[in-house]
């Protein structure tokens, strides 16, 4: 009976503490997610609170994105600059890796090419990014989020993100969208 008692004990305290993004839950309130992060936030509105940090040695923004003041969704975006463009899907591969080993192999993973004039030569799929020319991206999904990595790029920059969106708001955060799309007419 000793042994039933501590084993729900100790999932039970598990199940409590459990953690979706950092160091918080889907549904959290901005002044909770605030306070888990433990610092002064970069940026702080009513639908985006944003930090500088460093994600696997790597300068990034993590936003947490509120609707109702509910924590729906949260993302990376990497900051780092690179002299060689091919450096960018070097810390695509690492993230890919990373998250991969925490969720298993992605759901899809994609390189969807534009303009080929560059597909069949690995040595500038970083030229090729720079341009808009192929954009690569990866989905991860379980029961509780949607993780999407993508690397692309505009103008000769390159951006890396990953996006988590939690299932449970799913609903909220399709009416958000709908909400804005419905006001740009």
């Amino acid at each position: 009976m000793k042994i039933f008692v501590l084993t729900m004990t100790i999932l039970c305290s598990t199940l409590v503490n459990a953690q979706d993004f950092r160091n918080t839950t889907w549904g959290m309130s901005r002044a909770e997610v605030i306070q888990a992060e433990g610092g002064e936030p970069d940026m702080n509105t009513e639908q985006l609170v944003l930090y500088k940090t460093t994600v696997a040695y790597m300068e990034a923004m993590v936003g947490y994105f509120f609707i109702k003041d509910t924590l729906c969704k949260a993302s990376y975006i990497f900051n780092n600059d690179h002299t060689n463009q091919n450096e960018y899907v070097e810390d695509y591969e690492r993230i890919q890796s990373i998250l991969t080993d925490k969720y298993g192999r992605p759901e899809k993973s994609e390189e969807e090419w534009k303009v080929t004039n560059w597909k069949d030569n690995p040595g500038f799929i970083g030229h090729a990014l720079s341009q808009g020319d192929v954009v690569l991206y990866n989905v991860w999904s379980n029961e509780d989020v949607i993780i999407q990595q993508k690397l692309y790029g505009e103008d000769y920059n390159i951006l890396h993100s990953v996006l988590y969106e939690s299932k449970k708001f799913q609903q909220l955060i399709e009416e958000e969208r709908r909400k804005q799309i419905n006001s740009e007419f």
